[in-house]
């Protein structure tokens, strides 16, 4: 085991204010932050495969993002709709079936919640403890947005907004602290840190379901992703998603079509990047790299928007799987 000094002096971080000042976002035991820092950093050059092919692909307006539920229970997102799925697999890197479930427009999540017709857009999903968090973006494009949360049959928990300096073209939970995050619109590369225990706690409130939850801003546990020299990231985020191994996976799509399509990977102890990112050229027509999900097996699961013209038919929703050939399953 290493010493809380070596993993310091290896993540390059000066301890002297103690853990909570040099760990904003941290695991509760010092076992865990010991193990979790001197793991082998991963390569988004080891992603497998190179030409990578969709293993499910349909038609809808916009894709944006997933969310895994658990066991074979997946729900995915486009501009105006939430569906639910189960991707059959026994390889979870090569998904045989996919199964469509039930699926909800936005303007029925908007009049369950109360809410009025003002909002036009479901960004990237996130998910823990039996609750979908599902950003929704005011008609406006401008501050504030909502936060829904689902149940796992698409039903509205609740609903919260979302600070003034909150964007919503994605969000996740962090499994070390339970803290939903979401990209902030003033500071490129930060994510801001929002406290969803109402949320879990009127999952237990059928009753109660669709009001409104405190959801409390926890700045202190905002994470800054920063490049591997230490400066900000001058890009924004387009999906992420965090591991148990204190990585944040990161994708980004460059241009304004036809895009350039990243996936970063980032250390949440210290922020920093894991060397440059992997571009992908996707086989479709206009791809652009959305939402992105690390499932328990370590294999990453991400959404591509093929961008059709619209002339024709609606955009592709398409669904791909990546590995890391030499990094274990359990260190991703």
């Amino acid at each position: 085991m290493f010493s809380l000094q070596q993993s310091l002096r290896r993540l390059g971080v000066d301890g002297s204010g103690g853990i909570r000042d040099a760990f904003p976002v941290r695991p509760t035991g010092l076992r865990e932050l010991l193990r979790a820092a001197n793991l082998p950093d991963p390569s988004t050059a080891d992603l497998e495969p190179d030409d990578p092919h969709t293993f499910e692909s349909f038609e809808v307006e916009d894709p944006q993002g997933l969310a895994y539920v658990g066991g074979e229970r997946w729900v995915l997102s486009s501009q105006f709709t939430v569906r639910g799925v189960r991707i059959v697999a026994a390889d979870p890197f090569g998904p045989t079936r996919v199964v469509h479930g039930a699926s909800r427009h936005i303007d029925d999540l908007l009049d369950e919640a109360g809410l009025p017709d003002e909002f036009d857009h479901i960004g990237d999903l996130g998910h823990a403890g039996g609750v979908v968090y599902a950003p929704i973006r005011h008609e406006s494009h401008e501050p504030p947005h909502q936060i829904f949360g689902l149940s796992p049959d698409l039903r509205v928990v609740g609903r919260a907004r979302l600070a003034d300096t909150s964007g919503e073209s994605g969000c996740a939970v962090h499994p070390w602290n339970g803290l939903l995050y979401v990209p902030s619109v003033t500071v490129p590369g930060r994510l801001e840190a929002y406290d969803v225990a109402g949320f879990r706690d009127r999952l237990a409130r059928p009753a109660d379901w669709g009001r409104p939850i405190l959801m409390p801003r926890r700045p202190l546990a905002d994470l800054l992703l920063r490049t591997p020299g230490g400066e900000p990231e001058a890009q924004g985020v387009q999906g992420f998603a965090f591991s148990v191994n204190g990585r944040a996976y990161v994708t980004r799509s460059l241009g304004d079509g036809p895009w350039n399509n990243f996936v970063y990977a980032y250390s949440v102890l210290t922020g920093r990047r894991f060397g440059p990112g992997r571009e992908w050229d996707f086989p479709g027509r206009g791809d652009e790299i959305e939402g992105i999900v690390v499932h328990p097996s370590g294999v990453l699961y991400l959404v591509v928007a093929d961008n059709d013209n619209e002339t024709f038919d609606n955009d592709d929703f398409d669904l791909y799987t990546f590995r890391f050939r030499s990094l274990p399953p359990d260190q991703v």
